[in-house]
């Protein structure tokens, strides 16, 4: 029979020794500030309520992180708010038995002792602002020395930082980001204040900075308000764009097209109207047939019509069609640079054959017409152009 004895020696492992922590006892004139550190740490009413309850417990019961910078001076890494304390309880109060402070030396490089300042203030409850700086300088230790922070892993930035400072969501470490990055010096006073909540400021830091100025000066600072603002400007911005188009096709509708039919008949006695014939190119794939389309300006100018500020361009088909763009200019805005706004019109030509669901292929229209086509109904129109120039050929 097993003696029992010799079954729990073979069946029990001795525990492996941690490493045994001293505490140093410190004067806290000796303890320096981290000038990295971030979290507000200098409420009066707070240290004054942390010097009262380390004066009811007779002692500080908790150890300061610090490490030691010079022959006799310690840079404190978690502690700042006990530090204070103690100092409060010395010099407001008199009690000089809080003088020396129960102090753990860890003597680590800069940017252990950077991270580990974050990871102190773990217990802390963090603002957003707090949340952010945080983020954000230690996506500057990441980008710049990767191979302290083995744990972090690989993948995106954001999934790093999410898996090193114990984020559930990526999405929430990138709005973070995505605040710190792209507010303004305003904007980022009065998130940093907590006038300017999480959601509030992710919408705000979408606008230019002089327009986050302008909002936060008229104290528009709820998230659900920006939103409106944003709302209403995209509005009229769509509404800018659209006049130059509406007031063409206003003119063509009281005109009935008037003016491109004096055009169409015209065409041949007009220096700048003339369009000299083409040979339609060989175009193998949709990329090239976006691409000839997007070029409509080498099928040159048809017809400029200064009252509304349009110009045409027009090309013809062998097989009757015509394909007209109408073209005008869009001013700059604080959003948009100054560019040619165009919408394609194709006329005539064969009838479209049906395509999937017994649906045409292209819209036909057997005169100029105010609605335009589509891109994707031009790549259709143009492949039955090439299919039906190799079946000639055959």
């Amino acid at each position: 029979m097993a003696d029992i004895n010799t079954i729990f020696e073979t069946s029990t492992k001795r525990a492996e020794a941690h490493p045994k922590r001293i505490t140093k006892w410190i004067h806290y004139t000796k303890l320096q500030d981290n000038e990295g550190q971030y979290c507000n740490e200098k409420d009066k009413e707070e240290i004054e309520a942390l010097a009262d309850m380390i004066e009811a417990d007779g002692e500080v019961l908790q150890d300061l992180l610090v490490r030691k910078v010079d022959t006799d001076e310690y840079e404190i890494i978690g502690g700042h708010k006990r530090c204070r304390a103690c100092r409060l309880l010395v010099e407001e109060r008199g009690k000089e038995e809080f003088a020396f402070l129960p102090c753990y030396i860890n003597n680590v490089s800069d940017i252990r002792a950077r991270f580990r300042l974050f990871s102190s203030n773990s217990h802390h409850e963090k603002t957003d602002y707090e949340k952010m700086y945080e983020l954000t300088e230690m996506k500057k230790l990441l980008e710049e020395h990767p191979e302290e922070f083995p744990e972090a892993g690989s993948g995106r930035m954001v999934e790093r930082l999410a898996r090193l400072m114990g984020y559930n969501s990526t999405s929430t470490v990138g709005e973070y980001l995505t605040i710190s990055q792209n507010l303004g010096d305003v904007a980022m006073q009065s998130f940093q204040s907590g006038k300017l909540k999480k959601s509030a400021a992710v919408e705000l830091s979408s606008l230019p900075e002089k327009e986050q100025d302008e909002l936060i000066e008229q104290g528009v600072t709820r998230h659900s308000d920006i939103k409106k603002v944003k709302q209403k400007e995209k509005s009229r911005q769509t509404k800018e764009l659209l006049k130059p188009r509406a007031r063409a096709r206003e003119y063509l509708d009281e005109a009935d097209a008037v003016a491109l039919e004096r055009a169409q008949e015209a065409e041949g006695n007009q220096e700048n109207v003339v369009q000299e014939k083409q040979t339609f190119p060989v175009l193998k794939n949709n990329d090239e047939r976006k691409e000839w389309l997007n070029n409509y300006q080498s099928f040159g100018v048809w017809y400029e019509d200064e009252h509304i500020g349009c110009t045409y361009y027009k090309y013809d088909f062998d097989n009757g069609a015509r394909l007209v763009v109408e073209t005008y200019k869009v001013q700059k805005t604080k959003w948009t640079e100054e560019h040619e706004q165009y919408y394609f019109h194709l006329i005539g030509g064969p009838e479209p054959p049906y395509g999937s669901y017994g649906v045409k292929k292209w819209t036909k229209h057997n005169r100029y017409c105010k609605h335009d086509n589509s891109e994707t109904e031009l790549i259709e129109f143009l492949k039955y152009i090439q299919r039906n120039r190799e079946g000639d050929k055959q």
